[in-house]
């Protein structure tokens, strides 16, 4: 759920949105299914479906800089589905000893930092 980076590499583009290759990884599909829905706050309207499209970017990069972006709108009383689409940025920290399989240490990513779009 976390697009390690060992599987395939982030594809870390220059756009805002990563191309969809299947050399490298587009997004975190943890921040995609369960972190923006959850900042989205659509819990209290079923009829909001949050559809996030998570980008692997360096988060801490000043050129080109990657911000989180609500690209539609959803009325709060709306009675009919809506889906309010964003666009979310991922970086996975990883540790040195990451890089040595050697079961010893957790090849996980420790951290995930994730810029989000709040209600």
């Amino acid at each position: 759920m976390e697009g390690y980076y060992n599987l395939k590499p982030p594809c870390y583009g220059h756009e805002t949105e990563n191309p969809d290759l299947p050399t490298c990884f587009h997004g975190n599909p943890w921040t995609n299914q369960y972190s923006q829905p959850i900042m989205g706050g659509t819990f209290d309207n079923t009829n909001i479906k949050v559809v996030d499209d998570d980008n692997f970017h360096r988060v801490q990069s000043v050129a080109p800089v990657h911000l989180p972006s609500v690209t539609t709108e959803c009325d709060k009383n709306v009675t009919e589905e809506c889906d309010l689409k964003t666009i979310t940025v991922t970086e996975n920290l990883y540790e040195f000893l990451d890089k040595l399989d050697t079961g010893y240490y957790p090849i996980t990513a420790s951290e995930m930092k994730t810029k989000l779009s709040s209600r």
